[in-house]
């Protein structure tokens, strides 16, 4: 059976560590994103449209990000003759 190398055994031990750092900062991360999770709650659960302020809201953007993201679906629907 061969040995394995010290430096591939060590980059094997810095990329475990690194991975367990990372998901402890991703799973963080939740806290940061309550805004969002209030934007949820507040839209009525048995409403089935929401109006561009509301999206926009629930999306954390801006009203002519969200209309440039609706023209851009059209312009792509119309393009392909889906519309």
């Amino acid at each position: 059976m061969k040995s394995i190398p010290v430096s591939i055994l060590l980059a094997s031990v810095i990329l475990g560590i690194s991975f367990i750092i990372g998901c402890f900062f991703l799973s963080n991360q939740e806290s940061v994103n309550q805004p969002t999770q209030v934007a949820q709650e507040e839209v009525a659960k048995d409403k089935v449209l929401m109006t561009i302020q509301e999206t926009a809201e629930y999306l954390s953007m801006t009203e002519e990000q969200v209309m440039s993201i609706i023209h851009a679906e059209q312009r792509s629907f119309a393009a392909s003759g889906s519309l």
